[in-house]
């Protein structure tokens, strides 16, 4: 890796912020992979806030899907899934 690439990847890693998703998903199916565990759980959390008409949660195994769908319902008192 050249010294430019490697100053590049710092860059890109510390200081830039990628933009969170603020818009109503309303009306709208996502599907969001690897979502029963870490940064897709929590994805698929975020965007069933901004009130996504369906979400898909693409896992491996359907045990661990429910387990994240019971998290995200639980996560969301008060909102219909």
């Amino acid at each position: 890796m050249s010294p430019r690439a490697g100053l590049s990847l710092l860059y890109s890693q510390f200081f830039v912020k990628l933009p969170i998703p603020i818009h109503s998903f309303s009306g709208q199916t996502i599907i969001v992979t690897g979502s029963n565990t870490g940064l897709g759980r929590e994805a698929a959390n975020h965007i069933v806030r901004l009130g996504v008409s369906k979400v898909i949660l693409a896992v491996r195994k359907i045990r661990k899907g429910e387990d994240a769908k019971r998290y995200i319902e639980g996560q969301q008192a008060g909102q219909a899934l």
